[in-house]
């Protein structure tokens, strides 16, 4: 299965996990974990570490529509309303891009 792995300052690319579960999610990210709702219409999800910026972790991104700032590796998921999330396919990169805002780390100050 697949989701868009976004690294800080990196471009968004697809990574391969074994399973879409809290369990594995929080063991990937290092910890507990937050999801936000990228779209008004909930189809696709970031997945991060929960208070990244209060563990010191570097500034990701800005959900625009939701005005948030993510921090440390985030984790992009289709939203599947039966479980925590679906996989991704390689057209959904293209899909994300007005969905996220990368941020330096000079701005997140």
């Amino acid at each position: 299965m697949n989701v868009i792995k976004i690294e800080p300052g990196c471009t968004p690319q697809l990574a391969s996990v074994e399973e879409i579960s809290v369990r594995a999610l929080s063991e990937a990210l290092g910890g507990g974990i937050e999801v936000w709702n990228m779209d008004p219409c909930g189809r696709f999800m970031a997945v991060c570490r929960a208070n990244g910026a209060e563990q010191g972790l570097p500034v990701n991104c800005r959900i625009p529509y939701l005005g948030c700032v993510l921090y440390g590796t985030v984790c992009v998921l289709r939203r599947d309303y039966n479980q925590l999330g679906a996989g991704v396919q390689e057209g959904d990169l293209s899909r994300i891009e007005g969905l996220y805002q990368p941020l330096k780390e000079e701005m997140s100050a």
